[in-house]
Parts: C-alpha cells; sequence; structure tokens
C-alpha cells in the first residue's frame, strides 16, 4: 500500500508540473518598428502558446498602481496604445495613433488568458529617424 501511495503521489506530481507549464504563456522578446516622432509600432514574441486562442489572450499595459509600485512613469499617451494578437504569427501587434514624442519608454505588459495572468517589463529607446541623402 505505502509503495502505491508513493507512485500516485509521484504522478500527481508530474501532472500538476506538466499542467502548469501547459498553460506557461510567456512574453519574449520586443521588436522596435519605429522611430522617434513616428506612431509607435512594435511586436512581442508570444511563447509556450499550447491550445490557447486568440479570443482567450487579454494583453495591455498593467494598471496605474502597477507602474507606479514599480517606479515607473504612465505616460498619458500609453491609453491609446492597442494591442492585437496575432497567433499565426505568434506576436502581439503595439500600435499607437499618434506619434510618440519621448525618446525612452519603460513599460509593463499584463497577459491574461484563462488559466493565468504574467506581466513583464519593456524598455525602449526609441532613435531619430534616419534621413537619407537628397
Amino acid at each position: 500500500m505505502k509503495k502505491q501511495n508513493k507512485w500516485v503521489s509521484i504522478l500527481g506530481a508530474i501532472l500538476c508540473l506538466w499542467a502548469t507549464q501547459a498553460a506557461a504563456l510567456g512574453l519574449g522578446e520586443l521588436k522596435l518598428q519605429s522611430t522617434l516622432n513616428e506612431p509607435f509600432k512594435a511586436e512581442v514574441a508570444l511563447t509556450n502558446l499550447g491550445s490557447i486562442s486568440a479570443e482567450e489572450i487579454l494583453v495591455s499595459f498593467a494598471s496605474v498602481e502597477e507602474f507606479t509600485q514599480r517606479k515607473l512613469e504612465h505616460f498619458f499617451f500609453y491609453s491609446d496604445f492597442k494591442f492585437t494578437v496575432d497567433l499565426n504569427r505568434r506576436v502581439v501587434i503595439i500600435t499607437s495613433p499618434r506619434p510618440i514624442t519621448e525618446p525612452y519608454l519603460e513599460f509593463i505588459l499584463e497577459a491574461r488568458w484563462p488559466t493565468g495572468r504574467l506581466q513583464r517589463e519593456y524598455t525602449v529607446l526609441l532613435d531619430m529617424p534616419t534621413r537619407l541623402a537628397e
């Protein structure tokens, strides 16, 4: 009986670990696709998607309180940003309707899905646009 309990415990631990790993969505690298004084555009890689659908993933900036706790500035224009999940490319596309004039941004992205929630902090340096010689 003691041997059977040992195997049941081991199997239970493996199943719990597997279930946790199966639902552990991740936010990966941010690839910036815009420059200073342009509308913001970037993509963040989605990892460990498992069987999660695009409709089940909600990505946004974390709350103002989270920014305050981490001593990060929550710019007023963050409320205009749009987040689009593209599962075919496994990315979140982040865009803004207006040009961004702040060269240095620090923000917290939050991903939510039915079985979890994740936050990750990003730092972005917006370069000046390069001009071609006329």
